[in-house]
């Protein structure tokens, strides 16, 4: 479901794994491809902080997030669109 890259506490990991779940079970008919992961979710540090940022197979943009729980917050509002493409709302 998510492929993540840098450094992810258990929990961070947990919370953002629930986020795109409940993305993926809302949207079933979501592009995927057989054996991808449709979510890359990455951590690391940036200007002294944590910086957590996340995207959808089939997407160009990219959520960023100074929580982890920000991230999947972000994540769970992201909808498709009426072509049955996700779009990210980050704002």
């Amino acid at each position: 479901m998510v492929h993540f890259a840098g450094d992810w506490t258990t929990e961070q990991r947990a919370t953002v794994l629930r986020a795109a779940e409940r993305f993926e079970s809302r949207h079933p008919d979501a592009p995927v491809p057989p054996g991808w992961k449709p979510w890359v979710c990455v951590a690391g540090p940036a200007h002294h902080r944590q910086v957590f940022s996340a995207t959808r197979l089939g997407l160009s943009r990219v959520i960023v997030a100074y929580t982890a729980e920000e991230l999947a917050e972000k994540m769970s509002r992201s909808r498709l669109d009426g072509y049955g493409r996700p779009v990210i709302l980050s704002c």
